[in-house]
């Protein structure tokens, strides 16, 4: 499954043309059937006959042609709904992510990653470490929006604690000696745990964190843990009743689903209200576009239906959605290629460290033309 660390390092590779992404339906009736196949091959014909008078570019395209079947009939998962390949010879690259969510099948050609549709199933598949802690026992678990058998047990730590009470053998120590050494224990015990964390963060790229346990406890983790982590945290509360995963999931998803709800809504009620009184907000595919071009965009919302009709300069690669006369540049006076806008401003807005947020239908968004953002300045 992909990350949001993958969807930066696709949008950060260095352009150059062919870039081949495909997506593909593997959907049961399509598996069966194999229509993805009869699908790129018509594609693949309809790309390779506009590259037939450069020998190099369309030698490439082939090449990453040849690498997509070889997948195709030899590496697809089995279980797999869905999977994006990108394919770029001239990074040497081929890279594959299969997921449980179907793609329509389609073949884009450009010289950057077309990552929007898979950039989509990894907002919707989001994934949550959760840390159920005590003063010396932890457990932690990864958690996704997946349904009952959303939850991976990931680690354990265990460190030995004294108990809560001086019952003998520390003669000589009084009570208050005796806590404080027990102090020093549990401390250590959460800097273990955070350690853990950091590891586990850093392997699965986490999109929030939510710590289950008694107060003392989640305080105590939360002083240990680096400000980077610190700031993954959507959630507290105690721990569930009961063993297991199911009590946990059940504990965790309302969380999950609420900090989801908040978010999205809350954005774009930011956005409205800045929208009314002429402050920092955008709406609607122009003025967002032209704030993307000046580097203002801080928080980008796009419908997750969202389809506009933009084009893209060969010569200074600049955005629009209208070009001059003649095709041509409204900046510099080059040639402009159609693009599809949604997908080009997502990809900006990763490679320029914009917070992207894939909405669902709403009244609301439908106001405000179906793409909006938050502004810098």
């Amino acid at each position: 499954m992909a990350t949001q660390a993958d969807l930066d390092r696709l949008v950060s590779l260095e352009p150059g043309f062919p870039f081949v992404s495909v997506y593909l339906d593997l959907g049961p009736q399509a598996r069966a059937s194999r229509s993805y196949e009869t699908l790129l091959r018509k594609r693949f014909a309809e790309l390779g006959r506009l590259l037939d008078e450069d020998p190099q570019k369309e030698g490439a395209y082939w090449k990453a042609v040849k690498q997509v079947w070889d997948y195709v009939h030899n590496g697809m998962p089995a279980a797999a709904r869905g999977v994006a390949m990108f394919v770029a010879p001239h990074l040497e690259l081929f890279e594959a992510f299969p997921v449980s969510q179907r793609f329509e099948t389609e073949v884009v050609l450009n010289e950057r990653a077309a990552v929007r549709p898979l950039a989509h199933v990894v907002e919707k598949h989001e994934h949550y470490l959760v840390a159920e802690v005590s003063a010396d026992h932890a457990a932690i678990y990864m958690v996704h929006l997946r349904g009952p058998d959303a939850v991976s047990k990931l680690a354990q730590v265990d460190t030995e604690v004294p108990g809560k009470t001086h019952r003998g053998g520390f003669s000589g120590w009084s009570q208050k000696r005796f806590q404080l050494h027990r102090a020093d224990h549990v401390h250590m015990h959460m800097k273990k745990v955070a350690e853990a964390l950091v590891g586990l963060d850093a392997q699965y790229a986490a999109s929030g964190m939510i710590l289950l346990g008694l107060d003392q406890n989640v305080a105590e983790l939360r002083r240990v843990l680096p400000a980077a982590l610190a700031k993954k945290i959507m959630a507290e509360a105690h721990s569930p009743s009961g063993d297991g995963k199911n009590p946990l999931l059940k504990r965790v998803l309302p969380l999950i689903k609420m900090d989801a709800a908040i978010g999205g809504a809350s954005t774009l009620a930011r956005i409205y209200e800045e929208l009314e009184r002429g402050g920092l907000a955008a709406s609607g595919a122009d003025a967002v576009t032209a704030a993307m071009a000046q580097g203002r965009v801080d928080i980008l919302v796009i419908g997750e239906n969202f389809k506009g009709k933009g084009y893209r300069c060969e010569q200074c690669d600049a955005v629009l959605t209208v070009p001059a006369a003649d095709d041509r540049c409204l900046y510099c006076g080059g040639s402009v290629v159609s693009a599809e806008l949604g997908e080009v401003l997502v990809e900006m807005a990763e490679k320029g460290g914009a917070t992207v947020e894939i909405a669902p239908a709403s009244d609301l968004l439908d106001r405000l033309g179906g793409i909006a953002a938050l502004l810098r300045y």
